[in-house]
């Protein structure tokens, strides 16, 4: 969580896997894309379409700025917004 919205990060278990840090990056990298378009249906797919401010960061993901990041061991996606019900949603 950050004050803007919050940080999800994916990292490798064995930072020398570069197969899976490459996997990890693809896998973020096309979720960013998704979740800039509105698109939350991979996780409500793990976590159900009930998940705790899912609905909202579909809604108003206009409003939400999505960063993607390859790091050296992994990737991560920022999301940050000055919206005060999505910083909620995303921290839900």
């Amino acid at each position: 969580m950050t004050e803007s919205g919050g940080i999800q990060q994916v990292i490798a278990r064995d930072p020398g896997d570069q197969e899976q840090i490459a996997l990890i990056q693809q896998h973020l990298r096309h979720e960013a894309m998704q979740f800039s378009k509105g698109d939350f249906s991979d996780p409500a797919s793990l976590h159900g379409a009930d998940m705790p401010g899912i609905k909202a960061l579909a809604t108003g993901a206009a409003l939400i700025k999505i960063e993607y990041t390859p790091l050296t061991n992994g990737a991560q996606i920022t999301f940050t917004t000055r919206d005060l019900p999505l910083i909620t949603a995303i921290h839900r």
